[in-house]
């Protein structure tokens, strides 16, 4: 049986030695003051302390990953692994896709493949990539063909209270921004293969729910049915007047979702551009009918 590597960055919160033959590159975080500081995710900076930076109003940006590591890591696992499978952050949030693929052209055994997801939807797939590979039917053709398929079963949707960091980014408009503000609107963002999307707004957390479960039925056939894995992202220590809580209470009601419901922190690379007031609900509807 052939043995392969997996290779992600820090976008997919999955950590090193987490699990056995994965390897995790980190993102780099920079705060730019009188100089800049440069910061690995997840190895010298970690999501509450970049969430206490945000808090302070610190000016954060993100940078990819360091060329040199990625070429490090590559020259050490050819010579241990048949194939090694590359699956960088999507192409839509960064260039981080295009190092990559320059790279892997020096060697015979690296793919890298264009996936469109973060976080919980990766460590959705390499579980399946794992369980594959156990019963020794994992290839190349299959990875694509479930990328692929990904597109009708996985979304991820971002309820969005607060535009700052949205705005700060240049994702948003000052005239947009001022005026979700002014409304007090929460925006809705679809995260698929099309990349993030302003998709609606809602004057009201039960109106945004309830707009997010048409959304996510639209995209995904969403229903109780078809739910196969659901995680749900956000941060424990948010601005409490942008009531975190109180959404998380209504789309577990809404939603119809268990108690034992996966709760985790969005990757910090992606939170730098969300601001720490986040609200992510991550679905896997690949469960037949």
């Amino acid at each position: 049986m052939k043995k392969i590597a997996y290779v992600f960055d820090s976008s997919s919160s999955i950590k090193n030695d987490q699990y056995e033959d994965v390897f995790v590159v980190p993102l780099v975080i920079t705060e730019k003051e009188n100089d800049i500081k440069t910061f690995y995710d997840g190895v010298d900076l970690f999501h509450d302390e970049l969430a206490k930076m945000l808090f302070e109003n610190k000016n954060v940006g993100t940078s990819l990953a360091n060329i040199h590591m990625c070429i490090n890591l590559l020259d050490d696992l050819t010579s241990k692994y048949d194939e090694i499978y590359v699956f960088p952050i999507p192409r839509t949030l960064s260039s981080n896709y295009n190092t990559w693929v320059m790279i892997s052209q020096d060697y015979k055994n690296v793919f890298v493949f264009e996936q469109y997801f973060v976080s919980a939807f990766m460590e959705w797939m390499l579980s399946d990539f794992k369980r594959k590979e156990k019963d020794g039917s994992l290839d190349v053709e299959y990875v694509k063909k479930y990328i692929e398929d990904t597109k009708k079963t996985m979304c991820g949707l971002l309820i969005v209270p607060d535009i700052t960091f949205l705005k700060k980014g240049g994702r948003v408009s000052n005239f947009k921004a001022a005026l979700i503000k002014l409304l007090k609107l929460n925006l809705l963002i679809t995260l698929d293969y099309n990349g993030l999307k302003f998709c609606d707004k809602a004057k009201n957390i039960e109106q945004a729910i309830t707009k997010a479960k048409k959304i996510l039925k639209q995209k995904i056939n969403f229903s109780n049915e078809t739910l196969n894995r659901v995680r749900i992202l956000l941060n424990k220590n948010a601005d409490k007047k942008f009531l975190i809580d109180d959404i998380f209470l209504e789309t577990k009601k809404s939603f119809n979702f268990s108690d034992n419901l996966e709760i985790a922190e969005i990757p910090s690379v992606i939170m730098v551009h969300t601001g720490p007031n986040y609200f992510v609900i991550c679905l896997d509807c690949s469960k037949k009918n």
